[in-house]
């Protein structure tokens, strides 16, 4: 990645055709059962891992790898449908703007990634970033997630920086033993009450020296397909905006000084300093 990070979009008859005729068929006039015996028909990967676990890290990392779509379903699912665009979006940007943090550092930097899975967004920005002293801490309640990332870190060089501790979320004051310079949440607050996201950042904000920085992500319904995603997955996510994101740092003692929004207008990255 050079800066010039290039973003999926929907073209305008992409954007019609879903709005008219793909996003009324499957929220509200297909069956959940017609949907449901298509999708695990197809044999689309995305499809079938997000009936097995909505949400869960093998969909993200399905979409994020983006292989070539084994049939027009598979095709439609992945390369057609708005949330997997936006998920390799926000990848990127998130990328992106951890890379620039990073950066900034000159000294030895411990990263905490709270829900991080396999860790994909926090071990390209290790690696493509030029301080070579960042360590991080990636916490996921699935210990499944942990041999890709292992597989991901020693591909780039970077076992030996790269730790995976499974546990929740909710029990951070348990799982982290390191002082947290930089504290990622992607992916993890659409999962969490506003108080249990508090009570997150709160924790990291106690143990963060003075110039430590939290980013995390909001999540919108601009990808159109909430009702299908709740009835057929039964994926239920909190939405928020901007702006509420904002806010739940502030409630925690961070000041948010950056917000960008991805292309598809679904993921946003918010980045906030301690207070």
């Amino acid at each position: 990645m050079n800066g010039d990070e290039v973003f999926e979009r929907l073209s305008t008859p992409q954007k019609l055709s879903k709005a008219v005729i793909l996003n009324p068929l499957v929220n509200y006039v297909l069956p959940r059962s017609v949907l449901k015996h298509l999708l695990h028909k197809s044999g689309s990967p995305l499809a079938v891992s997000s009936m097995e676990e909505p949400g869960g890290w093998r969909s993200m990392a399905i979409a994020y790898e983006n292989a070539e779509p084994i049939n027009l379903i598979d095709r439609m699912v992945m390369r057609m449908s708005s949330f997997p665009m936006g998920l390799r979006n926000r990848k990127r940007l998130s990328v992106k703007i951890l890379r620039e943090l990073m950066d900034q550092r000159r000294e030895p930097t411990n990263l905490v990634a709270i829900g991080a899975g396999a860790a994909h967004n926090v071990q390209e920005s290790m690696h493509l970033c030029v301080h070579n002293g960042i360590s991080a801490y990636c916490i996921d309640l699935n210990p499944d997630a942990f041999e890709l990332g292992r597989r991901k870190a020693e591909s780039l060089g970077l076992s030996d920086r790269v730790h995976f501790i499974h546990g929740n979320a909710l029990d951070i004051r348990k799982l982290v033993r390191v002082t947290p310079h930089l504290v990622v949440c992607i992916g993890i607050l659409e999962y969490l009450t506003d108080e249990q996201i508090i009570d997150i950042f709160k924790v990291m904000n106690e143990a963060s020296p003075k110039d430590a920085f939290l980013l995390a992500n909001s999540i919108s319904k601009a990808h159109g397909t909430d009702r299908f995603l709740r009835r057929v997955f039964n994926l239920h996510l909190h939405y928020r905006s901007q702006e509420r994101v904002e806010e739940l740092m502030v409630s925690a003692g961070y000041k948010p000084f950056r917000k960008e929004r991805e292309p598809m207008g679904i993921y946003s990255i918010v980045v906030a300093r301690k207070g």
